[in-house]
């Protein structure tokens, strides 16, 4: 499979793509994951209710009924995605109230990540071609 990815990436690169930069660019994006799920907890959670609000809206994760966690300021609620001071928060499968941290100090993270990430991946010589 590498080696295919190696030769399609070749076709579209003035300079042939090799095996270590390859596994740089892999490298880069494990790290970078791990770097924005530290930056943004339980993101992958929050996605996954948001892409499923039609089911949290009916009680329910993946077709079972969903069991609403008590929340820390007390109450049970079933949060259908809320932007605040906090951040942005959403009930996740598990029923528990979730808030993803979106501040100055987290996207600048986010930023940094993407950009070690991009300049990783991206390579002198990409083919440009001009449309007429």
């Amino acid at each position: 499979m590498a080696e295919d990815l190696c030769d399609a990436m070749s076709r579209w690169s003035a300079n042939p793509v090799t095996r270590d930069e390859l596994n740089a660019a892999a490298a880069a994006a494990t790290d970078m994951l791990a770097a924005s799920d530290a930056t943004f907890p339980r993101l992958r959670d929050v996605r996954d209710s948001l892409h499923h609000q039609e089911e949290r809206a009916r009680g329910l994760e993946r077709g079972r009924p969903l069991k609403l966690q008590p929340q820390p300021r007390g109450g049970i609620i079933l949060n259908l995605g809320a932007a605040d001071s906090f951040g942005f928060s959403v009930t996740v499968s598990e029923g528990s109230d979730v808030v993803v941290p979106i501040d100055s100090a987290s996207l600048e993270r986010l930023g940094q990540h993407l950009s070690k990430l991009t300049a990783t991946v991206l390579r002198d010589g990409v083919k440009t071609y001009d449309v007429i």
